[in-house]
């Protein structure tokens, strides 16, 4: 096999091994964006109940 080609195959699988590993990436990128903000949103909510659980055990009026 020429030496030349071989050198060019191999550029060619490591580009695309580095498009496969930052497609990865990306996607675990995202995936953990979607996670967190479902997780932000549950929070928000929780306090939101919580909060208005005080507020009606109050009788409206904050500590």
């Amino acid at each position: 096999m020429d030496p030349a080609l071989l050198k060019q195959t191999h550029n060619v699988r490591k580009i695309e091994y580095l498009i496969n590993y930052y497609t990865g990436l990306s996607v675990l990128f995202s995936l953990g964006m979607v996670i967190s903000s479902i997780t932000i949103c549950r929070l928000g909510v929780a306090v939101m109940g919580s909060w208005i659980s005080v507020e009606s055990f109050t009788g409206g009026q904050l500590v």
